[in-house]
Order: C-alpha cells, then structure tokens, then sequence
C-alpha cells in the first residue's frame, strides 16, 4: 500500500514510484503471461488540488498465438495515468471508471497495476500482426513453410 495523505493534505507535492511485483499467478486466457516480474516506475504528483499517478508499466508477455499456437515472447510498455480521490459523490460515480479511489489515503498500487495490464491485453494474441496461422487440412505452421494442400 502506498501511503498518500502527505500528498492529498498538500504537504508532499511529489511520491516517485519504482516498485516490482511478481505477478505470475495471475492468469489470462488459460496461461500465465507474468513469469517474469512487471516494473512500474513514475510518479503520484499533487497539482492543483488534484493527486495524479503518472507512469509507465514495463513487463514481458509470454503467450501462445492464437492462429498457429506457437509460443512467444514480448517485451512490452504500457503508459498510465489516473486521478486519485479519497471520495466520490453523486456526479463522479458515473466517471468512476476515470477515478482512482483511495480509501483511508492508501493506493493498492500492485492491484492497480495488475487490472491495468489486464485491461490492456489484446483480446486476440498474435506472435506478429501477420501471422498466416496453420493450414487447416494438414496442420503445418504456415509461417515456417508452404505446405502441399491445394487452396480451397
């Protein structure tokens, strides 16, 4: 948990972050793509009377494509940004999707960071974006070698 009631009380206009978590028990598609830890490194800054976490995910994805079922490895960034707040009203409830509560001042930055990448994934893994996949009647990897069916 990251304490933050230095930064929402305008004592603190500046917390950097460099944090590592293991998220290899986290499961997506039936895999675990998080063998290796993710970095998450920024900052929360408070500016205007708003607390804002800016920074930047770095991870590795392992996964298996989903034309031809290879296995591959990719290394990854994915920017971040969200406000803070320590309360919603009325109005901000239907943004609450845009904001980030922190109840008691504290942010759960490792659960943060795991629905980030989670809602970050691509609903349909690919090894690369042109993949020709396997051939349906004889099940060669088409991206290693023609195989001898005939088209159609």
């Amino acid at each position: 948990m990251v304490q933050l009631k230095a930064l929402f009380a305008g004592e603190t206009a500046y917390l950097p972050i460099n944090e590592r978590y293991d998220l290899s028990a986290v499961e997506f598609s039936g895999y675990f793509p998080f063998r290796q830890p993710v970095r998450i490194t920024g900052g929360i800054r408070e500016r205007a009377r708003m607390v804002i976490l800016e920074g930047r995910i770095a991870f590795t994805f392992e996964g298996i494509c989903d034309r031809c079922a290879a296995a591959y490895v990719r290394e990854q960034e994915l920017p971040v940004s969200h406000v803070l707040v320590t309360s919603l009203n009325d109005e901000e409830s239907a943004d609450a999707d845009e904001l980030i509560l922190c109840r008691d001042e504290q942010l759960d930055l490792r659960a943060l960071t795991e629905a980030d990448l989670l809602l970050c994934l691509p609903t349909k893994n690919l090894c690369t974006p042109n993949c020709a996949g396997l051939c349906p009647r004889c099940g060669q990897n088409l991206n290693d070698d023609i195989c001898g069916c005939s088209p159609g």
